[in-house]
């Protein structure tokens, strides 16, 4: 299950890890690139 506050999905680099700053930025497109 998908974790609005850890989302990293297998193809992402362990830097490109979805953070407070990059939800910010990202709030819905992270958890599109997740699903």
């Amino acid at each position: 299950t998908a974790q609005p506050q850890v989302l990293v999905p297998a193809d992402f680099p362990p830097t490109m890890r979805v953070t407070d700053a990059a939800l910010d930025e990202h709030p819905h497109g992270a958890l599109e690139l997740h699903e």
